[in-house]
Protein backbone atom coordinates (compact mmCIF):
# COMPACT_ATOMS: atom_id res chain seq x y z
CA UNK A 1 0.00 0.00 0.00
CA UNK A 2 1.86 3.06 -1.25
CA UNK A 3 0.21 5.66 1.05
CA UNK A 4 1.42 3.79 4.16
CA UNK A 5 5.10 4.67 3.68
CA UNK A 6 7.46 7.48 2.79
CA UNK A 7 7.83 7.23 -1.00
CA UNK A 8 11.58 7.93 -0.99
CA UNK A 9 12.22 5.08 1.46
CA UNK A 10 9.89 2.88 -0.57
CA UNK A 11 11.72 3.70 -3.81
CA UNK A 12 15.07 2.79 -2.27
CA UNK A 13 13.78 -0.52 -0.90
CA UNK A 14 12.18 -1.49 -4.21
CA UNK A 15 15.24 -0.58 -6.28
CA UNK A 16 17.42 -2.61 -3.92
CA UNK A 17 15.17 -5.65 -4.35
CA UNK A 18 15.28 -5.18 -8.12
CA UNK A 19 19.09 -5.22 -8.02
CA UNK A 20 19.22 -8.29 -5.78
CA UNK A 21 16.72 -10.16 -7.96
CA UNK A 22 18.56 -9.15 -11.15
CA UNK A 23 15.52 -7.47 -12.64
CA UNK A 24 12.86 -10.06 -11.81
CA UNK A 25 10.74 -7.73 -9.69
CA UNK A 26 7.14 -6.83 -10.51
CA UNK A 27 5.83 -4.14 -8.16
CA UNK A 28 2.22 -4.45 -7.07
CA UNK A 29 0.78 -1.31 -5.50
CA UNK A 30 -2.52 -0.36 -3.95
CA UNK A 31 -4.18 2.70 -2.46
CA UNK A 32 -5.56 0.83 0.54
CA UNK A 33 -9.12 0.59 1.87
CA UNK A 34 -9.10 -0.16 5.61
CA UNK A 35 -9.29 3.13 7.50
CA UNK A 36 -8.23 1.54 10.79
CA UNK A 37 -4.90 0.55 9.25
CA UNK A 38 -4.27 4.11 8.10
CA UNK A 39 -5.17 5.39 11.57
CA UNK A 40 -2.79 2.92 13.24
CA UNK A 41 0.05 4.09 10.97
CA UNK A 42 -0.79 7.78 11.16
CA UNK A 43 -1.33 7.78 7.40
CA UNK A 44 -3.71 9.88 5.31
CA UNK A 45 -6.83 7.84 4.50
CA UNK A 46 -8.95 10.54 2.86
CA UNK A 47 -6.36 11.41 0.21
CA UNK A 48 -5.01 7.90 -0.37
CA UNK A 49 -5.68 7.86 -4.12
CA UNK A 50 -4.15 11.30 -4.65
CA UNK A 51 -1.10 10.23 -2.66
CA UNK A 52 -0.81 6.97 -4.58
CA UNK A 53 -0.80 8.85 -7.87
CA UNK A 54 1.84 11.29 -6.65
CA UNK A 55 3.95 8.55 -5.07
CA UNK A 56 4.11 6.67 -8.39
CA UNK A 57 5.48 9.84 -9.98
CA UNK A 58 8.06 10.08 -7.18
CA UNK A 59 9.18 6.47 -7.63
CA UNK A 60 9.68 7.01 -11.35
CA UNK A 61 11.63 10.22 -10.84
CA UNK A 62 13.97 8.61 -8.31
CA UNK A 63 14.52 5.44 -10.35
CA UNK A 64 14.96 6.89 -13.84
CA UNK A 65 16.32 10.42 -13.50
CA UNK A 66 19.98 11.23 -12.96
CA UNK A 67 18.93 14.36 -11.11
CA UNK A 68 15.58 13.53 -9.53
CA UNK A 69 13.29 16.30 -8.42
CA UNK A 70 9.65 16.55 -7.53
CA UNK A 71 7.30 19.33 -6.55
CA UNK A 72 3.94 17.97 -5.46
CA UNK A 73 1.14 18.50 -3.00
CA UNK A 74 2.48 16.00 -0.47
CA UNK A 75 6.25 15.82 -1.13
CA UNK A 76 8.88 18.06 -2.67
CA UNK A 77 12.61 17.54 -3.23
CA UNK A 78 15.44 18.63 -5.52
CA UNK A 79 19.26 18.66 -5.63
CA UNK A 80 19.48 15.08 -4.39
CA UNK A 81 21.19 11.95 -5.59
CA UNK A 82 19.47 8.58 -5.39
CA UNK A 83 20.98 5.09 -5.38
CA UNK A 84 20.57 2.32 -6.27
CA UNK A 85 18.87 2.73 -9.60
CA UNK A 86 16.93 -0.15 -11.09
CA UNK A 87 18.71 -3.23 -12.45
CA UNK A 88 20.40 -2.37 -15.77
CA UNK A 89 18.36 0.85 -15.76
CA UNK A 90 15.23 -1.11 -16.67
CA UNK A 91 11.66 0.07 -16.14
CA UNK A 92 10.09 -1.79 -13.23
CA UNK A 93 6.59 -3.07 -14.09
CA UNK A 94 4.10 -1.40 -11.74
CA UNK A 95 0.70 -3.06 -11.44
CA UNK A 96 -2.17 -1.36 -9.64
CA UNK A 97 -4.30 -3.62 -7.48
CA UNK A 98 -7.94 -3.24 -6.58
CA UNK A 99 -11.35 -3.75 -8.12
CA UNK A 100 -12.71 -0.22 -7.63
CA UNK A 101 -13.26 2.07 -10.61
CA UNK A 102 -10.64 4.47 -9.18
CA UNK A 103 -8.03 1.70 -9.00
CA UNK A 104 -8.76 0.51 -12.53
CA UNK A 105 -8.59 4.07 -13.89
CA UNK A 106 -5.26 4.64 -12.15
CA UNK A 107 -3.93 1.33 -13.47
CA UNK A 108 -4.65 2.43 -17.03
CA UNK A 109 -3.29 5.95 -16.67
CA UNK A 110 -0.28 5.44 -14.39
CA UNK A 111 0.75 1.77 -14.46
CA UNK A 112 1.71 -1.06 -16.78
CA UNK A 113 -0.80 -3.57 -15.42
CA UNK A 114 -3.84 -4.23 -13.24
CA UNK A 115 -4.22 -6.81 -10.47
CA UNK A 116 -7.74 -8.04 -9.68
CA UNK A 117 -8.72 -9.65 -6.40
CA UNK A 118 -11.34 -12.37 -5.98
CA UNK A 119 -13.17 -11.98 -9.31
CA UNK A 120 -14.34 -14.96 -11.35
CA UNK A 121 -13.50 -15.20 -15.09
CA UNK A 122 -16.81 -13.69 -16.26
CA UNK A 123 -16.46 -10.71 -13.91
CA UNK A 124 -12.87 -10.23 -15.01
CA UNK A 125 -13.81 -10.32 -18.67
CA UNK A 126 -16.19 -7.41 -18.18
CA UNK A 127 -13.49 -5.39 -16.37
CA UNK A 128 -10.94 -6.18 -19.05
CA UNK A 129 -13.29 -4.99 -21.79
CA UNK A 130 -13.62 -1.71 -19.89
CA UNK A 131 -9.84 -1.49 -19.49
CA UNK A 132 -9.28 -2.12 -23.20
CA UNK A 133 -11.65 0.71 -24.06
CA UNK A 134 -9.78 3.03 -21.70
CA UNK A 135 -6.44 1.98 -23.17
CA UNK A 136 -7.66 2.98 -26.63
CA UNK A 137 -8.70 6.36 -25.26
CA UNK A 138 -5.31 6.96 -23.63
CA UNK A 139 -3.36 5.66 -26.61
CA UNK A 140 -1.73 2.81 -24.67
CA UNK A 141 -1.22 -0.64 -26.18
CA UNK A 142 -3.17 -3.60 -24.78
CA UNK A 143 -0.40 -6.06 -25.67
CA UNK A 144 2.03 -4.42 -23.23
CA UNK A 145 -0.54 -3.96 -20.45
CA UNK A 146 -0.60 -6.91 -18.03
CA UNK A 147 -3.63 -8.38 -16.29
CA UNK A 148 -3.10 -10.45 -13.15
CA UNK A 149 -5.58 -11.94 -10.72
CA UNK A 150 -5.62 -13.42 -7.22
CA UNK A 151 -8.04 -16.16 -6.26
CA UNK A 152 -8.41 -18.71 -3.47
CA UNK A 153 -7.73 -22.32 -4.47
CA UNK A 154 -8.93 -25.38 -2.60
CA UNK A 155 -9.12 -29.07 -3.48
CA UNK A 156 -12.43 -30.23 -2.05
CA UNK A 157 -15.31 -32.57 -2.75
CA UNK A 158 -17.86 -30.31 -1.07
CA UNK A 159 -20.83 -30.28 -3.45
CA UNK A 160 -21.99 -26.79 -2.39
CA UNK A 161 -18.57 -25.31 -3.12
CA UNK A 162 -18.28 -27.18 -6.43
CA UNK A 163 -21.69 -25.84 -7.48
CA UNK A 164 -20.75 -22.24 -6.60
CA UNK A 165 -19.65 -20.57 -9.84
CA UNK A 166 -18.03 -17.66 -7.96
CA UNK A 167 -15.60 -20.14 -6.38
CA UNK A 168 -13.94 -20.85 -9.71
CA UNK A 169 -10.81 -22.43 -8.16
CA UNK A 170 -12.42 -24.40 -5.32
CA UNK A 171 -13.55 -27.94 -6.01
CA UNK A 172 -12.11 -30.99 -7.74
CA UNK A 173 -9.23 -30.90 -10.20
CA UNK A 174 -11.54 -30.74 -13.19
CA UNK A 175 -13.31 -27.63 -11.96
CA UNK A 176 -10.02 -25.91 -11.13
CA UNK A 177 -8.60 -26.69 -14.58
CA UNK A 178 -11.74 -25.22 -16.12
CA UNK A 179 -11.48 -22.15 -13.88
CA UNK A 180 -7.84 -21.47 -14.70
CA UNK A 181 -8.55 -21.94 -18.40
CA UNK A 182 -11.37 -19.42 -18.01
CA UNK A 183 -9.00 -16.84 -16.55
CA UNK A 184 -6.58 -17.39 -19.40
CA UNK A 185 -9.35 -16.98 -21.99
CA UNK A 186 -10.54 -13.80 -20.25
CA UNK A 187 -7.11 -12.23 -20.81
CA UNK A 188 -5.26 -12.91 -17.55
CA UNK A 189 -1.51 -13.30 -18.05
CA UNK A 190 -0.48 -13.89 -14.43
CA UNK A 191 -2.36 -15.85 -11.76
CA UNK A 192 -1.68 -15.66 -8.04
CA UNK A 193 -3.33 -18.47 -6.11
CA UNK A 194 -3.93 -18.47 -2.37
CA UNK A 195 -4.18 -22.05 -1.18
CA UNK A 196 -6.83 -22.68 1.46
CA UNK A 197 -5.59 -25.36 3.82
CA UNK A 198 -5.91 -26.11 7.53
CA UNK A 199 -2.52 -27.83 7.95
CA UNK A 200 0.95 -27.75 6.41
CA UNK A 201 0.57 -31.32 5.14
CA UNK A 202 -2.72 -30.49 3.39
CA UNK A 203 -1.07 -27.43 1.88
CA UNK A 204 1.76 -29.58 0.49
CA UNK A 205 -0.74 -32.17 -0.76
CA UNK A 206 -2.58 -29.43 -2.65
CA UNK A 207 0.67 -28.18 -4.20
CA UNK A 208 1.41 -31.70 -5.44
CA UNK A 209 -2.05 -32.05 -6.98
CA UNK A 210 -1.65 -28.69 -8.70
CA UNK A 211 1.78 -29.66 -10.03
CA UNK A 212 0.90 -33.22 -11.10
CA UNK A 213 -2.77 -33.10 -12.10
CA UNK A 214 -3.63 -29.49 -12.96
CA UNK A 215 -0.62 -27.65 -14.37
CA UNK A 216 0.00 -30.07 -17.30
CA UNK A 217 -3.40 -29.15 -18.74
CA UNK A 218 -2.56 -25.44 -18.78
CA UNK A 219 0.62 -25.47 -20.87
Amino acid sequence: MLPYRNPIATAKAIATIDQLSEGRLILGVGAGWIKEEFDALGADYENRYQRTREYINILESLWYSDFPKHGGKYHSFSDISFMPKTYNSRNIPVWMGGNSSKSIKMAVKKCSGWHAVGLNPDQLMECIKHIENQLVTTGNKREIFSISARKNLQITGDKKIIANSDESLRGNSGKIIEGLSGYKSAGVSHMIIYILSSTVNKFLDTLKIVADDIRPYLD
